[in-house]
């Protein structure tokens, strides 16, 4: 799938989005506002280029990754075996427990990603965040295939906030 015409930003996505933006207390990838303010700027951005990598995905999605020379946030992933157990939590984030790491520091990223559904002829952002291109939370609804996927990335990886 290729996008060919204007993203758009539906209501229930941009509140989404907004825990990746600011002073988002949430663990996870932190847009700097000095980069992009909100997903209004994000996407007037997003489509004015081309990405520099795209990744299809099932049903109709696809992850566009996109390279800056400047730093646009702070990564919000982090490989488990580079977090000692007891600087972990648990935390509800969209309605599932999930693991945190509390670090001292975030790393910096000069990338980002921005998920896209087409339907209808039409592209809309899923979702968007700083960092290297991660696998959703394994969620009901994935086929087997992305599902296990999923499960082994979250077995390798872990959201991150800053201490």
């Amino acid at each position: 799938m290729t996008i060919s015409h204007m993203i758009k930003l539906s209501e229930k996505s941009e509140k989404h989005l907004a825990l990746h933006f600011g002073n988002s207390k949430s663990a996870g990838s932190v847009f700097f506002t000095e980069v992009f303010a909100n997903p209004s700027e994000l996407l007037q951005y997003v489509n004015s280029c081309e990405p520099s990598e795209t990744i299809a995905q099932t049903g109709n999605r696809e992850a566009l990754i996109f390279h800056m020379a400047e730093a646009v946030g702070n990564s919000g992933i982090i490989q488990r075996s580079h977090v000692l157990p007891e600087n972990t939590i648990v935390e509800s984030r969209n309605g599932f427990q999930v693991e945190v790491a509390l670090l001292k520091q975030l790393e910096l990223t000069y990338e980002f990603c921005v998920i896209v559904e087409k339907t209808d002829g039409e592209s809309h952002v899923i979702t968007a965040f700083p960092g290297a291109y991660s696998l959703p939370f394994p969620y009901e609804g994935q086929d087997k295939e992305e599902f296990e996927k999923s499960t082994l990335f979250w077995q390798e990886y872990i959201l991150c906030r800053k201490a």
